[in-house]
């Protein structure tokens, strides 16, 4: 990545960023558990800085769009299994991905491929060393990793909301939803619902049956899911393996926004 392109991804970040902190205002709930908010349209109190972000992705589709166009025209400075040759070339029954769908899917791994995996890992430990005998159990036993990795999607999900568009007129739990409404699932609620999860915000590891929704069911599902779970029960088990006696120092600072933990 050349120094334009370091510098527009930097202004995605930073616009990212002011939007989660004015949203974060907006989707505050008592006691910090809701199971969905609905925004209806024209009701967005953060439009300026929305569409503020909105410039900022427009800016780095340029940005991704100069750097397939350098690719294409010199491809002996790019691998063959370069990610975004990969995406650009792929090709299934004669079609390929149109522009817009091959910059979103870009922008889209590049956050949904980073920024979870490392909030996940930060979440994992930081569970795990508020009590340092279950660190014990897992390096004498790894078979608990896998379970262990389950309860800290469903205690601190990396992505805490999902957002939908309503297709038709719809009811949500008495509340009538007009088709063209944005409405914001909160992943943390539905993963702390006591009537799913007993003492719902106590961390166990050994939790059974443990079906969070973190990765979202169904047509929706992660797909990422299986190499998130991949990547968390190797570092875990290499981590307390190797210094099974890691405890907490001191409180943890969280980087809270509406979307990410």
């Amino acid at each position: 990545m050349g120094a334009s392109e370091f510098l527009r991804a930097q202004e995605v970040s930073g616009t990212r960023r002011c939007v989660s902190r004015e949203l974060s205002r907006q989707l505050e709930f008592p006691g910090g558990c809701s199971h969905a908010r609905v925004r209806l349209p024209g009701q967005c109190p953060v439009a300026r800085i929305a569409q503020e972000g909105n410039c900022t992705v427009i800016e780095f589709k340029a940005c991704l769009r100069d750097l397939i166009r350098h690719r294409r025209s010199f491809p002996d400075e790019s691998s063959p299994t370069e990610v975004l040759i990969v995406l650009a070339d792929a090709e299934v029954d004669a079609e390929r991905l149109t522009e817009l769908e091959l910059l979103h899917q870009c922008i889209f791994m590049l956050i949904a491929g980073h920024e979870t995996s490392t909030n996940m890992l930060s979440h994992g430990v930081h569970e795990m060393s508020r009590s340092p005998w279950e660190i014990l159990c897992t390096a004498e036993n790894p078979g608990l990793v896998d379970s262990m990795v389950e309860e800290a999607f469903r205690c601190r999900a990396p992505i805490q909301i999902n957002n939908r568009g309503s297709t038709k007129d719809a009811e949500l739990g008495g509340l009538a939803i007009p088709e063209g409404t944005a409405v914001h699932l909160v992943v943390v609620a539905a993963n702390h619902d006591s009537r799913q999860f007993p003492d719902p915000d106590r961390f166990d590891m050994a939790r059974r049956p443990n079906r969070p929704l973190s990765f979202c069911p169904r047509v929706h599902v992660c797909a990422g899911n299986s190499l998130a779970r991949m990547e968390a029960a190797i570092a875990f088990r290499k981590l307390f393996g190797r210094f099974p006696w890691v405890a907490a120092h001191g409180a943890a600072r969280n980087r809270r926004t509406p979307a990410i933990q």
